[in-house]
């Protein structure tokens, strides 16, 4: 898998995946229904961790890119249920990478690339649709394009 590299305290582009994931999948639903204070101790604790370690990282347009963590902390930092301290540490980090980068709203996933969700489902799909007559083509080198030749 070819994927951003950082080295600084420890964190990859692996680390930022999962700490995207982590907070967008399992916290911000948790938030969203229940407000901060579902949040356990340990859950708290992690995300300090967490924005501290991003608060160490020389951030990158590849590394935004790769792992979508600037999307987890817009979801914190725009968000009122969550503790106001996080708040304040998400907010002060996307500006800080917005000053480095520039605006982050731009900022889209190479969703077919190496690393990207669907990398590989235009073979998967040929592949599947090839036993029953069907051609599937979801993505070129260019565009996305769906087309079904029967």
């Amino acid at each position: 898998m070819n994927t951003p590299r950082t080295a600084q305290m420890g964190v990859t582009p692996e680390d930022l995946l999962t700490h995207s994931r982590f907070i967008r999948d399992e916290l911000a639903p948790l938030v969203a229904s229940k407000g901060h204070l579902a949040l356990a101790l340990d859950e708290i604790s992690t995300l300090g961790l967490i924005m501290v370690s991003l608060n160490a990282v020389s951030m990158t347009l590849d590394l935004l890119r790769y792992s979508r963590i600037d999307k987890a902390l817009r979801l914190i930092a725009m968000g009122s249920e969550w503790p106001l301290e996080v708040m304040m540490q998400a907010e002060e980090l996307v500006t800080k990478w917005e000053l480095a980068l520039g605006s982050l709203q731009s900022i889209h996933a190479d969703l077919w690339g190496p690393g990207g969700r669907l990398q590989g489902i235009e073979r998967n799909m040929r592949q599947k649709s090839q036993g029953m007559g069907v051609e599937v083509i979801l993505h070129t080198n260019t565009s996305r394009t769906d087309r079904l030749n029967t």
